[in-house]
């Protein structure tokens, strides 16, 4: 996997507000920081105004076993309550912009309860637009 360091503020601002429907107050996006989760492989996790964080799973991802999407969204969920965030949003990269019909349905039984957290598809061509090589 790569990690990408370096991102463009504007364009991850205007993700979050447009593709994500964020409604989050302007101060929130006066604190943006890029966090590596523990244990984890490497990956893109931004945390917003200490209130929001949003995880970036990789195109490569998408063929890998519904355990480790399962190992990896339950780290983002002990994190977000480690760091005592509001909402989780995970964004799932892809060149197709569709979700395996098994994960969504493993992850809609994950989170049944979860009023807080939300999966997203994007087309890299996004992700590559907000973090710059």
């Amino acid at each position: 996997m790569r990690q990408r360091m370096a991102f463009n503020t504007q364009k991850l601002i205007d993700f979050v507000k447009e593709k994500l429907g964020c409604q989050c107050p302007d101060e929130v996006f006066n604190l943006i920081e890029l966090v590596k989760i523990p244990d984890t492989p490497e990956n893109n996790t931004i945390i917003l105004g200490n209130k929001l964080m949003v995880v970036f799973w990789y195109p490569e991802m998408a063929s890998a076993q519904l355990s480790t999407f399962s190992d990896l969204l339950e780290k983002s969920i002990t994190y977000k309550q480690y760091r005592q965030l509001n909402r989780l949003r995970c964004v799932m990269i892809s060149h197709h912009q569709t979700i395996p019909q098994p994960f969504l349905s493993w992850f809609e039984q994950r989170i049944i309860n979860e009023t807080n957290i939300h999966l997203h598809t994007h087309h890299i061509s996004e992700y590559n637009q907000i973090f710059e090589n």
